[in-house]
Formats: C-alpha cells, structure tokens, sequence
C-alpha cells in the first residue's frame, strides 16, 4: 500500500455500493426537488440524475476545496482563539 494511488486508498474505505447508494439516493432527491419544487424550467434542466462517476468527482473536488482552504480556517481559528 505504500506506492498506492491516493484513490486506491480511499477505495478501501468507500467501495462501490456506497457510491451507488450515494448515487441512486442523490437522484431520488432530485426527482423529489423536480416534482414538487416551484422553480423555473431554466432552472429544472439542472436537476438530473446522476452517476456514480459524477459523485466521485464532487467529492474530490470537495476535498480538494478543503485542503485548499484549511490553513486559511487554521489561521482565523487562532485569531478568533487569542481574542476570546
């Protein structure tokens, strides 16, 4: 494990019927915003199913906007610490 890809990693931890259930759950909800929202029909072209692929790639790039922010909370986290 120690020349393994940061996915692989990650693999171990969230196999593939997690993502399916991710998946399948994230456009039920959608289909429940698509029914009973009021919204536009612009708006409604947004709201579609989604694939196991598509939530993989949200949830890193939910990691990546984490580390990218991390030192920046760290940094106010102690400023708001050292005036209380």
């Amino acid at each position: 494990m120690a020349n393994a890809e940061p996915h692989e990693f990650l693999e171990l931890f969230l196999q593939d019927d997690f993502w399916e259930l991710i998946a399948v759950e994230t456009s039920r909800y959608m289909q429940t915003i698509n029914a009973f929202a009021d919204i536009q029909d612009r708006q409604r072209k947004f709201l579609k199913e989604v694939s196991v692929a598509e939530m993989k790639h949200c949830l890193a790039f939910i990691c990546a906007w984490v580390l990218l922010i991390k030192d920046k909370f760290v940094i106010i986290a102690h400023h708001v610490i050292r005036r209380s």
